[in-house]
């Protein structure tokens, strides 16, 4: 059992209390800005993945009494400091208070980074590294007259940042407050909610996630334990499947649509209202028809040329380019995975390019990325991170981004355990659990068998096997075609599903794939062919199963 101090706005104390009970927590006690509480391993990533109203979680390392800079400085250097990181970490001091002595907050903070460093050096261990801008460790020193705490700042960002916004207005409504907004509101899941007053829909999608169950914190890229000594992988890997299932599980219902947002709803549709307003002025009825139709295409372009930071690669680019780029990366990284790139390997990139009709400029882009990508320090968390941040975590667009780099792994029809690996770091920096990965797995392979023009002539089915090599690889057997399992295994239902299951994971899947809506929201336009030949991989499956099971 650990105890932890997570902080919240003043006022909000007792609401945050109840929250963390029920999240688990132990002798929870109200305290001014935050409330104290007691949790074992998987209580403690589940407050951090679920709470909406802490600000951060902290890990007191050390109480002691400061009467001057001295005896801040003692009380640091006194500390263990490697039984929480090492000295490769960067870290970052964040200094909140001050008393008759330590008058400036950044002298404090100098002052515990300097015993956190002569630690280091007096244990024979080198001085770590200070980085403000993004730090392995922060930690966070709170000095309140002669008493000073110092904690480990388990949560990194501050959890207000959700990871949703793209951008921000001019005065945001923290997410904390806007939960905190819902939850004393008196609103109830399931009833209808309106923001009559609503800016960027803040109120609106706290009140969503907290409907369909999805943690606040699911896709939050670094936290503060990452580098933490203390850190306990198979808990944290407990919980944030446990919280993927139930996120998942909540999108497969078909709940009715009751949250109104007036204001979101001119904003999202701008285009079309002033299209609409205009051509009306201009051609009556008629013209307002057509007027609607082209603000509708303005609407989709102003979101595709919208721009995205890479550090990867140094240059701001739009969601498109950044697909690419991105595609092409993780293509050379697969084929090196195997241990080296061999010239099917530059083939397959190469028709890749002649399929999605690339020209000079997205070629050299394109080849420059494949061959980033082969190198040994290729940072593949750190760009499939930022591709998500940049595809603004789009389910679909980045299920489809996957969904390539499964087909171009098969394209040798095995698929080497090395490549498997990449695969699924991929998938999980992508937010998927290792359960729907397997799945996803499974329905891309038997999805070939559904390919246009017999892309594989000779049908077959695939099955793991445990060869020298291992993976997964195609065998060929006496059917013509694709058979009835591999058409349950392409829309991820069983023989036994009903007919309503069956037809609610088809529309979902077509809707997902719907080539014109992944272009919309980032998919470049010359993969279009590929989105295309996958809803009609969808259709087969389905209308396979609906003849065999006499459905109309």
């Amino acid at each position: 059992m650990k105890q932890l101090f997570a902080t919240t706005a003043r006022g909000f104390e007792e609401l945050l209390k109840s929250e963390l009970t029920e999240l688990g927590a132990q002798d929870a006690k109200v305290a001014q800005g935050g409330v104290h509480y007691w949790a074992d391993d998987e209580t403690l990533y589940r407050t951090l993945l679920w709470s909406r109203l802490s600000s951060r979680i902290l890990l007191p390392i050390v109480q002691a009494k400061v009467f001057s800079d001295l005896d801040l400085y003692s009380a640091v250097v006194g500390v263990n400091w490697l039984d929480y990181f090492d000295e490769k970490v960067h870290f970052f001091v964040d200094f909140n208070g001050t008393n008759q002595e330590i008058r400036h907050t950044q002298f404090g903070a100098m002052r515990v980074k300097d015993g956190i460093v002569d630690y280091f050096e007096r244990h024979g261990r080198a001085r770590p590294n200070v980085d403000k801008e993004q730090p392995d460790i922060r930690i966070h020193a709170y000095l309140n007259r002669d008493e000073v705490v110092l904690s480990l700042d388990l949560s990194g960002d501050a959890l207000h940042m959700r990871g949703y916004r793209e951008d921000t207005g001019k005065a945001p409504l923290r997410e904390t407050l806007a939960a905190a907004i819902v939850l004393r509101s008196g609103w109830q899941k399931g009833t209808p909610l309106v923001d009559p007053m609503c800016g960027s829909g803040t109120l609106l999608i706290e009140a969503a996630q907290i409907e369909a169950q999805i943690a606040p914190q699911l896709y939050r890229l670094h936290w503060g334990f990452d580098f933490w000594q203390g850190h306990n992988q198979a808990a944290w890997k407990k919980v944030k499947e446990e919280a993927l299932s139930l996120a998942e599980a909540e999108k497969q219902r078909e709940n009715p649509p009751h949250f109104f947002d007036p204001n979101g709803v001119t904003m999202n549709f701008i285009g079309k209202f002033l299209g609409a307003l205009i051509g009306f002025r201009l051609g009556g009825f008629f013209g307002m028809l057509a007027g609607v139709f082209l603000g509708h295409l303005a609407d989709k372009k102003l979101y595709e040329l919208g721009t995205v930071n890479s550090s990867f690669f140094k240059t701001k680019t739009t969601r498109q380019l950044l697909f690419m780029q991105t595609t092409f990366a993780v293509l050379g990284h697969l084929s090196k995975a195997k241990g080296r790139v061999t010239e099917n390997d530059i083939l397959l990139a190469t028709h890749l390019m002649d399929q999605m009709q690339l020209d000079d400029a997205g070629r050299r882009l394109a080849q420059e990325a494949f061959n980033r990508g082969k190198q040994t320090d290729f940072p593949i968390r750190q760009v499939i991170r930022e591709f998500r941040l940049g595809c603004g975590q789009r389910a679909d667009l980045l299920r489809a981004f996957l969904s390539v780099q499964i087909q171009a792994a098969f394209s040798d029809d095995h698929l080497h355990d090395n490549e498997k690996d990449v695969l699924f770091i991929v998938a999980e920096e992508l937010g998927l659990s290792r359960v729907q990965f397997e799945q996803m797995l499974a329905m891309e392979m038997a999805a070939r068998h559904f390919a246009r023009g017999g892309f594989y002539q000779q049908g077959g089915y695939y099955e793991q096997h445990s060869g020298s090599q291992g993976g997964y690889q195609q065998q060929s057997h006496s059917s013509s075609g694709p058979t009835l399992n591999d058409a349950y295994q392409v829309l991820g239902v069983s023989a036994t599903d009903d007919q309503p299951t069956v037809k609610r994971a088809y529309r979902r899947l077509m809707n997902e794939n719907h080539p014109d809506k992944l272009v919309a929201k980032g998919l470049p336009p010359e993969m279009m062919e590929m989105a295309k030949e996958k809803t009609q991989q969808i259709q087969a499956a389905y209308d396979l199963i609906c003849k065999a099971k006499g459905w109309k």
